[in-house]
């Protein structure tokens, strides 16, 4: 039985390669690829919203978030500083 699922496993990754996929962790590809202009954006908002958090404009940062929202990305705050992931 384990001898079965390590086999499955080896042809599912091989197949899953030939096609593209788990080739990243699944964070990574709901962030897009580093280089892509966009999450070069999206770090730039965030950055934005955390400075407006810190000077205490909380409308600001809250616009932000909602820009962001619209764009399809998720923020979450926690205490390591904010995260983000796209929606879906």
């Amino acid at each position: 039985p384990d001898d079965d699922r390590g086999a499955l496993k080896g042809r599912l990754e091989l197949m899953a390669g030939f096609l593209g996929l788990l080739r990243n962790e699944p964070a990574t590809w709901f962030k897009g690829a580093a280089d892509d202009a966009n999450v070069v954006d999206i770090e730039q908002k965030i950055a934005e919203r955390e400075a407006a958090r810190r000077a205490k404009d909380f409308a600001k940062a809250d616009q932000i978030r909602e820009e962001l929202e619209d764009q399809g990305i998720l923020l979450e705050d926690g205490p390591e500083g904010t995260t983000w992931r796209r929606a879906g």
